[in-house]
C-alpha cells in the first residue's frame, strides 16, 4: 500500500479553516502520512481527525471506524457525565464557600464600622 502524504495545500483544498491549517502547519510542518503515531498526534494536538477523514477515507471505510467509534462514544458519556456532574458539584460547593466566606467577611467589616 502507498503511503498517503497529507500537506497543506491538500487540506487547504480540501477547505479546511484558518485555524487548522494553522495548528496543522505547526504540527506537521513538512505535511505526514497517514500513521498511527501521526493520528494520535493530530488527536492531541487538537487537529479535526475526522473531518480529515470523512475527506480522505471511502464510505466503506468510515462505516467500518464508525461501527467502533459510536459504542466508545457512548461508554465515554456513562462514565463522563458522572464525572462531570461530580466536578460541577465541586465547583458550585466551593464556589458558594467562597461567596459565604467573603461576604460575611464583608457584612463583618461593615458591622465594625458602624460600630465606630
Amino acid at each position: 500500500m502507498a503511503a498517503i502524504i497529507i500537506t497543506k495545500s491538500i487540506i487547504i483544498k480540501a477547505g479546511a479553516c484558518e485555524q487548522q491549517r494553522k495548528l496543522f502547519s505547526k504540527t506537521f510542518p513538512d505535511g505526514c502520512t497517514i500513521t498511527r503515531k501521526n493520528i494520535i498526534k493530530a488527536f492531541a494536538v487538537g487537529l479535526e481527525v475526522e473531518w480529515i477523514a470523512n475527506k480522505f477515507y471511502s464510505d466503506q471505510a468510515l462505516a467500518e471506524y464508525e461501527k467502533v467509534r459510536d459504542p466508545a462514544w457512548a461508554e465515554l458519556q456513562k462514565v463522563r457525565d458522572p464525572a462531570l456532574a461530580e466536578y460541577e458539584k465541586v465547583r458550585a460547593n466551593k464556589l458558594y464557600d467562597i461567596y459565604i466566606k467573603y461576604h460575611l467577611c464583608k457584612e463583618a467589616i461593615k458591622w465594625v464600622d458602624q460600630l465606630s
